[in-house]
């Protein structure tokens, strides 16, 4: 499952960077790190990936749910990350999501890409789709 374009969303310089390095050893080529919501949007509806990491809270009430929905409508999978606990109410578009809490393990995050774009080539190739 490597090779592919993840786009990273991570408001936290020094989590982004990790993420980026967990990523990038895990082979996949990295997009970003977008760290507002606005860049996280425009990079979404522009840019060609495979996938996302998205962190949900990008500052003091803004979470990253818009963004989710335009990955959502180009059927592009993403990963959720929080350092929120279970309880987060997130949007019904996110509930099939992987999620991981921060911090998490390079292997976890690594693990939770490769579902989503697993689950995402499972539904492209559902008849019908």
């Amino acid at each position: 499952m490597t090779g592919h374009r993840i786009l990273l969303v991570e408001d936290d310089a020094m989590i982004a960077l990790h993420t980026e390095d967990v990523l990038t050893d895990g082979g996949y080529t990295v997009v970003g790190p977008a760290d507002d919501l606005a860049l996280a949007m425009t990079f979404a509806q522009t840019t060609q990936i495979d996938a996302a990491v998205l962190d949900v809270n990008l500052g003091p009430g803004i979470y990253v749910w818009p963004v989710a929905e335009i990955l959502h409508a180009r059927g592009i999978p993403f990963v959720l990350l929080t350092a929120f606990g279970a309880g987060l109410a997130v949007p019904a578009i996110c509930q099939r999501a992987p999620r991981l809490s921060k911090p998490f393990e390079g292997n976890s995050l690594l693990g939770a890409v490769t579902i989503a774009l697993r689950r995402a080539d499972q539904k492209s190739r559902a008849p019908g789709a």
